[in-house]
């Protein structure tokens, strides 16, 4: 929106939320279409793109009233938690249950700078497992903070 007043040209801005929004944004540019068009896909896929993201407390807290301890694994789903737990096994598993109530079609596993490429790869052999249909791609998105970043289409 910054950039708006710095150039002669139309500029649009389509909100986003997270990363996995801007890329399925990013997937569904057409230069042939209209302004309108383009707006009216990218903002479709954008309310289609749903995120995971997977974490850990640095430090006992509370969120939305679930009492965290430092140390355990968070999983958050487009912003509110699904839980927090000792093990990635656990989340996964409770994870998958939430993801399913989406029907996925197209799942992005964006591995962090603190997750083997073997990890990464056993978490997206979990989610093909509990998603068989869905097309399922592995990513090395080299973020910090968070193990995970999933996108969920």
């Amino acid at each position: 929106e910054q950039c708006i007043p710095l150039t002669e040209k139309e500029v649009v801005v389509i909100p986003t939320k997270t990363v996995p929004q801007g890329v399925s944004a990013m997937l569904v540019l057409d230069d042939s279409a209209s302004r309108q068009e383009l707006v009216q896909a990218i903002t479709e896929a954008c309310d289609a793109t749903h995120t995971a993201l997977v974490t850990y407390a640095a430090r006992d807290s509370d969120f939305d009233g679930h009492k965290i301890y430092a140390g355990e694994y968070l999983a958050l789903l487009d912003g509110a938690l699904v839980g927090s737990f000792a093990s990635t096994a656990k989340l996964f598993d409770e994870l998958s249950w939430v993801v399913d109530d989406l029907s996925p079609s197209i799942i992005t596993v964006y591995y962090g700078e603190d997750v083997e490429e073997t990890e990464a790869e056993r978490t997206a052999k979990m989610f093909k497992d509990c998603f068989p249909d869905a097309e399922l791609s592995v990513v090395n998105g080299g973020q910090p903070v968070y193990y995970y970043m999933i996108s969920i289409e």
